[in-house]
């Protein structure tokens, strides 16, 4: 048993999450250091990787995500010039065409994806999340099922 399971679960949640904080401001100090670009960012992302890896207690601020998302939306908007904003609203139709499009050849995939394997709604979704953030989710969002249903082979595949 070690020292985390014997104390009260809110204590040794809290101090996972401020042990992980202190490693990813660690990491990001010694990223800075060697010079790595984004080091705040790569550094913090190796660090609990690797922490996470060994095993050792990660613990993620259930807030933080959003949080950080606000944090990084209002330090891009805030680099935004007149000259920026005005040729952003001239490619506005194009940025527009381009989400459309897109959502079109995405549709068509998944028809062409339902097609071959012969799955149907709900369960039609292809093998790979939707989101580029969604991964790090996945487990914790699965709670205890061995797979997620579109991990399992489609019908008609060996």
């Amino acid at each position: 048993m070690t020292v985390f399971q014997r104390m009260p679960k809110p204590l040794a949640a809290a101090l996972a999450m401020a042990g992980t904080l202190a490693a990813g401001v660690a990491g990001g100090y010694a990223a800075r250091t060697v010079h790595l670009p984004l080091p705040w960012l790569l550094g913090a992302l190796f660090t609990t990787m690797a922490l996470s890896l060994t095993g050792a207690p990660v613990r993620l601020i259930p807030w933080g995500r959003p949080a950080g998302t606000i944090v990084v939306g209002a330090s891009t908007g805030l680099q935004f010039t007149a000259a920026v904003v005005e040729k952003l609203v001239t490619l506005l139709p194009l940025i527009i065409a381009a989400a459309f499009l897109s959502t079109i050849v995405g549709a068509i995939g998944g028809l062409i994806y339902m097609r071959l394997t012969g799955r149907r709604p709900p369960h039609s979704s292809p093998p790979f999340p939707a989101a580029w953030s969604r991964p790090p989710t996945l487990p914790r969002n699965m709670a205890g099922t061995s797979s997620p249903s579109w991990w399992r082979r489609p019908r008609g595949w060996r």
